[in-house]
């Protein structure tokens, strides 16, 4: 087969410039149609794309994920790294996020069809979000109101459907709120107790999991 180079690709996407380069494998079979690739590895940089409903439909699948998960929006620059023939290539991403707000609503349990987040809304985002395969890794951090808050974890598919989920919100000096108790939604009580605690937390670590194999069509909340 023989190799052709790109160099310089140079265009727009999203209303982002758009970098890339890499190269095709063209296949020399006598008889191969003409236009057949047989093989694709490209790199592809996109600067300050808009994160957000009106792009979501044009994502990769692994960032639309993300996205709905935790209503994300604001401002990414991107790296896409696509390997394979050209209907099955493998596109892995790597975006670094800023300006961005987001609340972790979470997926949709495949069972109960209810959301498995913890929506509490964190604003002036930055961070880091990774894509490889069917597994999301992303870790950054903003604030709700006077709270710093920090957000790590993984999302990944598991058997049948199922999510596996894996999400670390940790704030320090967070005012015990409305706020606060709506993230919890309907496990406000058994987490805050019937005593209604008010002031402000020190600190507060919410992990939300998720594991298809223990805890099929549940979801474990843990605070600390």
């Amino acid at each position: 087969r023989r190799t052709v180079p790109l160099r310089c690709l140079a265009g727009e996407v999203l209303g982002a410039p758009l970098a890339a380069q890499g190269e095709i494998h063209v296949p020399d079979a006598p008889g191969a149609p003409p236009g057949t690739v047989a093989h694709v590895r490209v790199q592809a940089l996109l600067q300050g794309v808009p994160l957000g409903p009106a792009t979501v439909p044009h994502l990769h699948a692994g960032l639309r994920r993300i996205q709905a998960a935790f209503d994300l929006s604001g401002t990414a620059d991107v790296r896409l790294d696509v390997d394979g023939p050209p209907a099955t290539a493998r596109v892995d991403a790597h975006l670094d996020v800023r300006d961005a707000a987001a609340s972790y609503v979470g997926e949709t349990d495949p069972v109960t069809g209810a959301r498995t987040g913890f929506p509490w809304r964190i604003t002036d985002v930055a961070g880091t979000v990774d894509v490889a395969g069917s597994r999301v890794t992303f870790e950054a951090a903003g604030g709700h109101g006077d709270a710093a808050v920090q957000v790590s974890g993984l999302v990944d598919d598991g058997p049948e459907g199922f999510p596996l989920t894996d999400v670390r919100v940790t704030g320090t000096d967070v005012p015990i709120d409305d706020d606060l108790r709506a993230g919890f939604r309907e496990r406000a009580e058994a987490v805050l107790g019937r005593w209604q605690p008010a002031g402000t937390a020190a600190r507060i670590e919410v992990r939300v999991e998720q594991d298809p194999v223990v805890d099929r069509g549940g979801t474990a909340t843990q605070v600390v």
